[in-house]
This record gives structure tokens, sequence and C-alpha cells, in this order.
């Protein structure tokens, strides 16, 4: 899925009572972590924080308990 014409989104992570979103992206550069909460009741995601790193985001995790976060990638190493 595309957000524009340069980002694309890679992985997506519910938590497991569905309140915290997790959404990588990258655009070919860069890659973005982006934390969304999400009230039910008003059914809004509301960014919470984000991360940014050199290489693309290809999965996402939620740890047990939500506590904590893994991402992902593929690199290259030449040497």
């Amino acid at each position: 899925a595309r957000v524009n014409e340069t980002t694309t989104v890679n992985a997506v992570q519910w938590n497991q009572d569905g309140t915290k979103l997790l959404v990588g992206t990258s655009n070919g550069t860069t890659s973005k972590l982006n934390i969304y909460t999400f009230d039910k009741t008003s059914e809004i995601l509301t960014l919470y924080g984000s991360a940014t790193q050199t290489s693309a985001i290809n999965t996402i995790r939620w740890a047990p308990q939500d506590l904590y976060i893994s991402t992902g990638n593929a690199t290259t190493n030449n040497t």
C-alpha cells in the first residue's frame, strides 16, 4: 500500500487489545516506524511516536504484554 507517491507501507501490526498500531513505511532512502494509539469509542488513530532508520522495515511485531517492539529488515553485507 502507498501513503503517497514516494512512501510505501511495508508492515502493520496491532497490539493484543487493539489499542495500538505499528506502521512501517519506506520511501527508498529511509524508513519510519510510526506508533499510533486507537480510541475504540471515537475510532480515531493518533500518532504516539516514531523512529527513523536507514534500511527498509519489512516486518514489525509486538512482544508479549506489548512492552517491546521488534523490527526486521533486509540488508546486504558485501564484505
